[in-house]
């Protein structure tokens, strides 16, 4: 036992998460969460709500809506604070309050609205509820305060009685009553094609026709013929104020109505590429849909990255009631949430120092917490001995930070490679050395990327700064990325210089932020430049022809190694068949074989898992089929291959899954041609160079697949599924995550140990 702790301080299973991505389960109990500032803040505002509302005891008839801003930089906590303040409102609210979660789409409000009306779909009869509740107060001002129908206006009020029923019954004017029930609706909108929907569901053979309309198709012909002839999707306006109704219909008086809309800036950046007279327009779409939520009594909640307010109007931005930053975790953050999960007041195996240091090491962002106190504690658990310094450090650098600085310059090579922008490398600008220069707009405009590694000392801080002073003017944008961590203190001196944050690698969300950070500067340049509109269009004409050839020249290699794969996976197979026959047919295996591959059910099942998560070549063929269809779903299919193409994205995440599927096929036939052999042994066992041969597939894979890409697969699953990009990656880091050291274990049980 190393140290002087005492023996069986470690538990079975290691009580932290292997990947620290928060997932939204609508349904769930209470969120396990650490009472930061940020989230004391937003759950405050949230109780405000709903004291407003009536829901704690103050009965207030019309309740003021309220839109909350939760900014923040990646892994900092914003989509775990949104997940426990929609488990706070389900538990103070009870069945009162209605929740919706939309992950935004890098596209339009369209694309969003198509989001939110799958969901509300998925609730048909929650929104006939509404519309019926809204129609009986209709019939309930109606009868007045007569006693005669004291009673029945009461039943009414209360939702006892059908306003439908009580129409028909007492013969009153239908149609008088459902014109003011589209007059309460005009409060939203002048459109009276919403309230004649709406109203439409009040009525037998009409609800499949109207969804359908609900959700973005052309209006079936009964439809029209009763005024309605447009597509809520034909533009961003319509759309959006289809939200804004029914957020006042599901939201209505003692109801409570709680939608949240994770990772806007995506949305918003892609709108900021748009025309100025398009983007002005959608902006001004949001504005009005933010002011029904409000004046509708809803809870609106916008979350993602710091640029998203960037990208608002100031008109737009000031509709936001209150804005929550996410704070980095102190020490003593850290500590408690270190307690809640090993279930005990005692830190074993860390202690308050080493905790200290963790919070250091990772500039307090809670996902780099979670992920380092995985990896410490399987660590010191290996060791059988408490966390130390040394033991952070190496960690640190292992499992967050690059391990050279040749991975983090392939990786900015990609993203600049499908973003199709010219860039030079080794370029110096006034006498100073950039690592990459990318030119936008007039003549001597672009931007300079620095890449430096971490370590660096007092002076050569000072001397980046006098670098980037230099380098940095109005038309000249100035980006660092640094290989590992440096303190925060220096990233807020360059922040104030080059007016833009820099960015410290880490593997799961580099290429994201590095993408974004040079769109969003390419943009700002663009704007503030102006220049030559001829000379703008002939750049991106000439930017998208580079962005084709380069994803043609990928597609051209990729095919290329597929086939010399099969060739050389097929030999293989030709020469397990043939040593396998030349073998004795002594049994060793226990456990039920896979037909397809010769090894166990659950080996087998592994390769499976792992090739089917991060396969997106069935999906986007089905949507590439349907973008030929000249219906309604062809449209749709045409808006999201559209909104897909033009980023890179979409290019780089396919490359990456089919780099990810050949490494583990590779990897899985190699195990195969191994256990061919092994499992014939004539002693039962296999020999020890055998279990040598074994640990080198295993080190081989862990070593290549921690070389390929991942961060645009777990984007492309949400675009192609109802995910969310944050659900989409943890899912493909949950299969890829130890997987050649799950394969070794099921292996092992495959064998006799007497």
């Amino acid at each position: 036992m190393k140290g002087s702790e005492p023996p069986g301080r470690f538990s079975g299973t290691n009580p932290y998460p292997p990947t620290a991505v928060a997932r939204i389960s609508p349904r769930t109990g209470d969120v396990a969460t650490i009472p930061t500032p940020a989230l004391q803040r937003a759950v405050a505002e949230l109780e405000g709500y709903l004291a407003a509302d009536g829901v704690t005891g103050s009965g207030a008839d019309t309740p003021p809506g309220r839109v909350l801003a939760v900014i923040g930089d990646y892994g900092t906590g914003k989509t775990h604070l949104v997940n426990h303040l929609m488990s706070t409102a389900r538990k103070r609210g009870g069945p009162a309050v209605e929740q919706v979660y939309l992950n935004a789409p890098a596209g339009t409000f369209v694309d969003l609205y198509r989001a939110f009306a799958y969901k509300l779909n998925e609730q048909r009869d929650l929104v006939l509820s509404r519309v019926r509740h809204f129609y009986a107060e209709v019939v309930a001002n109606d009868l007045g305060d007569s006693e005669f129908f004291a009673e029945l206006v009461r039943r009414l009020r209360a939702g006892e009685a059908d306003p439908v029923e009580v129409v028909r019954e007492l013969n009153l004017a239908e149609i008088s009553l459902l014109e003011e029930v589209q007059q309460r609706l005009s409060q939203v909108t002048e459109n009276k094609a919403f309230g004649s929907a709406l109203t439409l569901l009040l009525r037998n053979g009409f609800e499949d026709a109207v969804w359908e309309w609900f959700q973005g198709k052309v209006p079936d012909r009964i439809l029209q013929e009763r005024g309605i002839t447009f597509a809520i999707v034909g533009s961003e306006q319509t759309a959006l104020e289809a939200m804004g109704v029914f957020a006042l219909l599901i939201g209505y008086r003692s109801f409570h109505f709680m939608v949240v809309v994770d990772e806007l800036d995506q949305l918003l950046s892609a709108a900021g590429h748009r025309e100025n007279d398009h983007n002005d327009e959608a902006q001004s779409a949001f504005k009005h849909l933010m002011q029904v939520f409000e004046s509708a009594g809803a809870f609106l909640v916008l979350a993602g990255l710091p640029d998203f307010l960037r990208e608002l109007r100031d008109d737009v931005g000031a509709r936001i009631t209150r804005r929550i930053g996410m704070q980095p975790l102190t020490a003593a953050d850290a500590e408690a949430y270190i307690r809640m999960r090993q279930g005990s007041d005692d830190l074993f195996p860390f202690t308050p120092e080493t905790v200290g240091y963790v919070v250091d090491v990772t500039d307090g962002s809670p996902r780099r917490i979670v992920s380092l106190c995985y990896h410490l504690y399987a660590r010191a658990r290996e060791q059988d001995g408490p966390v130390n310094g040394p033991m952070i450090r190496a960690v640190a650098q292992e499992e967050l930070y690059a391990p050279s600085t040749e991975r983090m310059h392939t990786e900015i090579q990609e993203v600049l490679l499908a973003s199709g922008l010219e860039t030079i490398r080794n370029r110096f600008l006034n006498g100073t050395p950039v690592d990459y220069w990318i030119a936008i707009g007039a003549e001597g405009a672009g931007i300079a990327v620095l890449a430096r590694q971490d370590g660096l000392d007092a002076g050569q801080r000072a001397d980046l700064q006098v670098q980037v002073s230099r380098l940095f003017r109005p038309d000249r944008q100035v980006l660092v990325v640094f290989g590992g961590h440096v303190p925060q203190s220096f990233v807020t001196e360059l922040r104030l210089t080059s007016e833009q944050d820099p960015i410290v690698y880490d593997r799961l969300h580099f290429m994201d932020r590095f993408a974004a950070a040079i769109k969003g500067m390419e943009v700002r340049l663009e704007r503030s430049t102006g220049g030559d509109q001829g000379g703008l269009l002939l750049s991106r004409v000439t930017r998208l022809i580079r962005q084709q050839s380069n994803v043609l020249e990928i597609v051209h290699q990729l095919s290329g190694s597929m086939d010399a794969f099969r060739d050389s996976t097929g030999e293989r197979l030709d020469a397990i068949e043939r040593r396998v026959g030349d073998r004795p047919g002594t049994e060793t295996v226990a456990l039920p074989v896979d037909d397809r591959t010769g090894l166990p059910v659950p080996v087998a099942a592994l390769f499976d898992d792992v090739i089917g998560t991060v396969g997106v070549d069935g999906p986007l063929a089905g949507v590439f089929r349907r973008t030929f269809d000249g219906g309604p779903a062809g449209i749709i299919a045409r808006r999201q291959v559209n909104a897909m193409l033009p980023r890179g994205r979409a290019s780089r995440a396919t490359g990456q899954s089919v780099l990810i599927r050949v490494l583990t096929e590779a990897f899985r036939s190699e195990v195969v041609d191994w256990y061919a052999v092994v499992r014939n042994d004539p002693d039962g066992q296999p020999a020890a160079g055998s279990w040598q041969r074994l640990d080198d597939l295993v080190a081989t894979f862990d070593t290549q697949i921690a070389l390929v890409a991942k961060s645009d697969i777990g984007w492309l699953v949400a675009q192609l599924s109802d995910a969310s990009a944050d659900e989409s990656m943890a899912a493909i880091q949950d299969a890829l995550v130890s997987l050649s050291a799950r394969v070794k274990a099921e292996v092992l049980t495959g064998f006799t140990t007497g």
